[in-house]
């Protein structure tokens, strides 16, 4: 005690020791909050300490666990994405080459009868007028369609740049989809009413040719609407993304089953059976490549933005391909 007499310095060290000693004692309440928070750190030490070999645990949101999480899903990602198009190749390589397909046109290449009844049909004026009609609104309704597909692919490969500039650009290739199902569905058989004289019902049920039409434009308008309602932002189900790559692929598979009544006439009918099936043979198989990248695209791995662009540019050789197409 600096400054203070000896005689008072030594009378006040132990009172000060005193209140120390006072001011340092707990209440009975201090004393039980103090045990209950010094057993609990006890508790969680003894739960922190793991026997010597034993693998580190992870707590369900630590980075480690959330990283293998990842690398799982993807993993998962990929074994689907092979899985579906192993699939998609399949079908459409026994489509392709169906063996019952093959053999029943060698069949009807066989038939000795057809070719006497079509030369016969072929002497009737009114009839190769009525053929040589079917065969321009034909190749006019491919071409048409092959247009609009050639345009849709055209904004989807400039989407990136127009959408900054124009939002409304978005908007353009679904509503292309929308504006050649509408089409099909209206003009594809002209002798359909209201243009002609038969009833659709009848139609559809005695022509197949024309209920094939009726399908194709149905499936148009279904991936046109769909896709318009996803990039307004509309749609977000889970099931939405995949509706263009089913039905997509639905459409392609059917387009190796369709025929056309201008490849039964004629002396050369075969031939022209054979060129248009040629044709619609390389219309199935771009389809299908477009459906399989379309549904790739939609699948968050790292090709994605790969077949992001894959499956334009196969929407641009298909519209040639129309807009190619002869009879």
């Amino acid at each position: 005690m600096i400054g203070l007499p000896a005689h008072v310095a030594s009378r006040a060290v132990p009172f000060m020791r005193q209140v120390g000693r006072l001011s340092n004692r707990r209440t009975p309440a201090r004393n039980a909050l103090g045990a209950h928070q010094n057993a609990k750190s006890w508790l969680r030490n003894c739960t922190n300490v793991r026997p010597l070999g034993t693998p580190e645990l992870h707590s369900e949101g630590s980075p480690k666990v959330k990283k293998e999480r990842r690398d799982l899903e993807r993993v998962k990602v990929v074994l689907r994405t092979r899985a579906c198009a192993a699939t998609a190749v399949v079908l459409v390589l026994l489509c392709a080459w169906n063996p019952y397909m093959l053999a029943r046109q060698q069949d009807m290449q066989d038939m000795p009868g057809m070719d006497m009844q079509h030369e016969h049909e072929e002497e009737s004026p009114r009839l190769k007028a009525k053929l040589a009609a079917d065969k321009r609104e034909s190749e006019f309704n491919h071409h048409i369609a092959g247009f609009l597909l050639i345009l849709a692919g055209a904004f989807l490969f400039a989407q990136g740049k127009l959408g900054k500039r124009w939002p409304l650009t978005r908007y353009v290739w679904p509503a292309c989809f929308l504006a050649a199902g509408i089409y099909l569905l209206v003009f594809s058989d002209t002798e359909i009413w209201p243009f002609g004289h038969k009833a659709l019902w009848v139609a559809l049920r005695d022509d197949p040719e024309d209920l094939q039409h009726k399908v194709f434009s149905l499936i148009l308008l279904a991936i046109g609407f769909i896709e318009l309602q996803r990039t307004r932002g509309k749609l977000r189900n889970a099931w939405s993304p995949w509706v263009f790559p089913l039905a997509g692929m639905l459409g392609a598979i059917m387009l190796l089953f369709h025929h056309h009544q201008a490849g039964m006439h004629g002396p050369n009918h075969m031939a022209l059976m054979q060129h248009i099936q040629k044709e619609h043979r390389g219309f199935a198989i771009t389809g299908g490549g477009i459906a399989l990248t379309k549904g790739l695209s939609e699948i968050q791995w790292s090709w994605r933005e790969t077949f992001h662009k894959i499956w334009p540019l196969l929407l641009i050789v298909l519209g040639v391909l129309l807009m190619l197409y002869t009879e």
